[in-house]
């Protein structure tokens, strides 16, 4: 028993002794990269800074691309050179932008990046995609699309950022068309990922707002909500008729962002809609168009049997003009679910301030209004004070 003891605290020491000759190793040789990565940033960056800067004026000289050629077979200049060409193409466009994702092709710099991508590692591919996509290079399209094929939701991410940034309509088409079968991204960085495409949306739009499988299709639909565009509502809108789910939910939302008042009468008609997501999610885009035509819908929806559609319904209403003026109906009914949901709705909104006005308007009919809610008030509070006893 003494013998197997000694043996372990041996092996113990033993392997304490080589962890730390490993962690004094690679201490020693970050030590060493970075300073010299100190050293050639001040050898370098002037050189590298004129070259980029020069541009959108004159393109680089043979000579000049070969000297960069030598320069990045030294793997701490190719860093340096990698991480000032994101920075110049993330802040400048146009022209220069143009010529200096040539320079990355004709120095082999994107070449070198590329081979990055054979990795087992995939915190180490999904580097070097997120670097592709600030290169900005068509030539990377195949090899991003083929870095799809890889369950880690990282190099996903970044395979399709890169692709959204390159701007390639079709390529980025296609790497939707194999998420279809191989998608672990949530739905809001997806969105992200369209939104940040930098090519023409609106062909993009119109391709995939059609597309075959209705999650992606409600992908691009929502994504066209935060792109502003009315162009492509017409097409949106007839999904407010669709059954599935997604896409109309996707359609509806975006008539409310849009605020597109032509399709009122299509999203009154959803608060009929057997799915209480539908109703709620309409309740909210009405709330948004704020016109005066939803208010019937939108009071009798104050006595729904789901909770998030009386209580969206409510805030919709205090969107619309003179809305307070609208619930006294609300409360000379006997319905308290739908009393409760207005009550919460107008704490929210700050509308309490427009009814203390009210009680002492010169107006017989706001009076009277301030008088049944704060009755209503009174009558629940000393409802809820027996219960407590």
């Amino acid at each position: 028993m003494e013998q197997y003891v000694y043996y372990s605290i041996i092996f113990f020491a033993g392997f304490i002794f080589f962890l730390y000759i490993y962690i004094l190793f690679e201490k020693t040789v970050n030590s060493y990269e970075l300073r010299k990565r100190t050293k050639y940033e001040k050898e370098l960056l002037p050189y590298i800074d004129n070259i980029l800067l020069k541009m959108e004026e004159q393109y680089p000289t043979y000579k000049t691309v070969e000297i960069i050629k030598v320069k990045i077979k030294n793997s701490i200049k190719r860093k340096i050179l990698i991480d000032r060409v994101q920075y110049f193409t993330s802040v400048f466009s146009g022209e220069i932008r143009v010529n200096i994702i040539k320079f990355c092709e004709e120095t082999k710099l994107l070449d070198s990046v590329l081979k990055d991508l054979k990795s087992k590692d995939h915190k180490k591919i999904a580097l070097s995609c997120k670097i592709l996509g600030e290169f900005r290079s068509k030539k990377a399209i195949s090899y991003l699309l083929k870095a799809l094929d890889k369950k880690s939701p990282d190099v996903q991410y970044n395979a399709l950022m890169a692709l959204a940034k390159v701007g390639d309509m079709h390529g980025l088409i296609t790497a939707f068309t194999k998420l279809n079968r191989n998608n672990i991204l949530s739905e809001r960085s997806l969105i992200e990922i369209v939104d940040s495409f930098e090519g023409d949306k609106i062909p993009l739009y119109y391709e995939m707002i059609l597309n075959e499988d209705p999650y992606i299709s409600s992908i691009f639909i929502k994504s066209v909500g935060n792109h502003m565009d009315l162009t492509l509502n017409e097409i949106i809108a007839a999904f407010l008729k669709e059954e599935n789910l997604d896409r109309k939910i996707a359609a509806i939302k975006v008539i409310g962002q849009t605020v597109d008042i032509r399709f009122i009468e299509d999203l009154i008609e959803c608060m009929e809609d057997e799915s209480w997501q539908v109703r709620s999610v309409t309740a909210k885009s009405l709330g948004k168009l704020a016109d005066v035509k939803a208010i019937p819908a939108l009071v009798s929806a104050l006595n729904d049997r789901e909770w998030w559609v009386r209580y969206n319904s409510a805030q919709a209403i205090f969107m619309m003009p003179n809305e307070i003026n609208k619930i006294e109906t609300v409360f000379l009914a006997q319905d308290a679910f739908a009393k409760d949901s207005l009550l919460s709705a107008m704490e929210n909104s700050g509308v309490f301030a427009d009814l203390y006005r009210y009680e002492y308007s010169t107006d017989d009919n706001k009076r009277n209004l301030a008088k049944l809610i704060n009755d209503y008030i009174n009558k629940s509070e000393v409802g809820d004070t027996k219960n407590a006893v």
